[in-house]
């Protein structure tokens, strides 16, 4: 992980239900990364109907708030973020894709795990 980042107009955003504004952790790219997030792109949401449109310029993140976040709490915790740093690295074992359902698709459960080690 190498720092902080956010937007305030995530185009997943649905008014009065998703907000705009999300705030993450940036992740340090790798080619093994960009290559496993390209043959899920390619193996599976190409195959089925996604919440968004397909992704195509991958920028790994771990994100840390959004839906419900408004302006002055996204506003907030930029300033809180700003100048602090962060630099770990770790593991990730495993991925899951999840499945969106319910009234506008805002209810989601596991659908598939991949496990990455081993």
């Amino acid at each position: 992980m190498i720092g902080f980042g956010g937007t305030d107009h995530w185009r997943g955003a649905i008014e009065g239900k998703v907000s705009p504004y999300v705030i993450w952790i940036d992740v340090k790219s790798s080619d093994d990364l960009v290559n496993l997030f390209n043959k899920l792109r390619n193996d599976i949401t190409s195959k089925e109907e996604t919440w968004l449109p397909r992704i195509v310029d991958f920028v790994p993140h771990i994100t840390l708030a959004f839906i419900d976040l408004n302006k002055e709490g996204y506003e907030k915790g930029l300033r809180y973020l700003d100048g602090k740093e962060m630099d770990r690295e770790f593991d990730i074992s495993q991925i899951s894709l999840v499945k969106c359902h319910g009234e506008g698709n805002m209810t989601s459960a596991e659908y598939k795990i991949f496990d990455l080690i081993g």
